[in-house]
């Protein structure tokens, strides 16, 4: 299940080792408690294309039992609202509870009709809790703000946010949907307009700059601290290495392309 992106990211980071052996973690399908706390989700965050194939994170909200119909194999979601730009094809979904800081994550091929989004599922494991910390639920809104700058509404957000999802995708590894936490600031604006995201210590795996080593295309997902809006932007990374801002000297670069603020 590993693709060249991710062996190329692990040797060059010295954690060959770690990585294949923290690969146990990975199923072939939801387990019975992971089918649980994905239903127990208000909302749940999905990488995936749109309808012109521009990966976007997409935030999807139900009500209890939105997940009816679900097996080990077969995700079956019913959203209220939130799946009306996804389109067919690789799909990673994210589920994540701030409060208990836990997180799980589902890879796989995914089609949707008018009701229902449907995920085969290809690989399914959680995560551990690091850099989890107390988020707000997005606002039910409507009001949708597209911009290709950083507004100072949206600049001021995304600077005092604490956590970030994060959508990519490989050619042959598929699409998958992460959590990036930090204290507010840990995401850095500079004045030219990129964003910085440090690398911190993590379960070795790489499946994002794994990836974004194969593509750089990617998007970005937050809710707003204050307001409660959703944010959502997408554009292409660069992978720093060798950086002395980072604990790691990892640092993830994101030039805008496009984004929404919905409120």
């Amino acid at each position: 299940m590993t693709h060249a992106g991710e062996s190329e990211v692990r040797r060059r980071a010295g954690e060959m080792l770690a990585g294949q052996r923290n690969e146990a973690v990975y199923r072939p399908a939801v387990h019975d408690s992971g089918l649980a706390f994905l239903a127990s989700r208000p909302e749940l965050w999905l990488a995936a294309p749109d309808r012109q194939q521009q990966l976007w994170v997409h935030r999807l909200v139900g009500e209890p039992g939105w997940l009816g119909g679900s097996t080990a194999l077969q995700l079956e979601l019913q959203p209220q609202f939130g799946s009306e730009e996804v389109a067919d094809g690789s799909w990673g979904l994210l589920a994540i509870d701030f409060s208990t800081r836990r997180r799980f994550r589902v890879n796989g091929e995914g089609r949707g009709s008018a009701t229902t989004l449907s995920l085969q599922v290809h690989q399914a494991y959680a995560n551990c809790p690091s850099y989890i910390t107390p988020q707000p639920m997005a606002a039910a809104g409507s009001q949708v703000t597209p911009f290709r700058d950083w507004l100072p509404e949206v600049a001021r957000s995304l600077q005092q946010t604490g956590a970030l999802l994060l959508a990519s995708r490989a050619p042959d590894g598929g699409a998958d949907c992460s959590h990036r936490g930090g204290p507010p600031g840990f995401a850095q604006l500079t004045p030219d307009g990129v964003v910085r995201l440090p690398d911190y210590p993590g379960n070795s795996l790489f499946n994002t700059w794994g990836n974004l080593l194969l593509d750089p295309q990617g998007a970005l997902a937050w809710v707003d601290p204050e307001s409660a809006a959703l944010l959502q932007a997408r554009g292409r990374f660069q992978l720093l290495w060798d950086q002395p801002d980072s604990p790691t000297g990892r640092v993830l670069q994101f030039q805008l392309q496009e984004g929404r603020l919905t409120r």
